[in-house]
């Protein structure tokens, strides 16, 4: 049933498909609802994530981590904000990462256990202080569901 998971900025959104009937969402197993978006998820906790049909057949996916990425960084070399990546959890997840500026235009695109670790830099350049969007998706041939992250980061530089 589970196809997809989003999570943004300040919430969750399950993308699931069934047989016809009403679909419920959970994140604890214990509280439904109708509504596919959750709010108020905690940075860096691990969810399962819940799917069920008309009270019955339901389907989950276990470990569902929601990133506690910090929305900005100031890459002057003070060696404090430097590098964005995800705080109190494993850096090395397999994933891949594209950063967009507001034109649309890709600033940073990496694949692979390290790709969460951003500098701030284009072509070896610093970028201008600004706010600029990302996805991650987790790299995973086997994964039943799509699991993506999107959200915005500012960069603040000295200049």
């Amino acid at each position: 049933i589970i196809e997809e998971i989003k999570l943004n900025v300040d919430s969750l959104i399950i993308i699931a498909h069934g047989n016809g009937g009403d679909l419920e969402y959970s994140i604890d197993g214990i509280n439904w609802q109708a509504s596919n978006q959750f709010t108020g998820i905690t940075k860096g906790q691990s969810y399962t994530v819940y799917v069920r049909e008309n009270q019955c057949a339901v389907s989950s996916i276990s470990d569902v981590v929601y990133l506690n990425l910090r929305n900005f960084i100031s890459p002057n070399g003070d060696a404090i904000n430097d590098i964005w990546k995800p705080i109190g959890v494993n850096t090395t997840l397999d994933v891949r990462i594209q950063i967009f500026n507001r034109y649309g235009n890709v600033v940073y695109q990496a694949e692979g256990a390290n790709a969460l670790n951003w500098n701030g830099l284009h072509n070896n350049k610093p970028l201008s202080s600004d706010s600029y969007w990302y996805l991650i998706e987790y790299i995973d041939n086997q994964a039943v569901i799509k699991l993506k992250y999107q959200g915005y980061i500012t960069i603040k530089t000295s200049k």
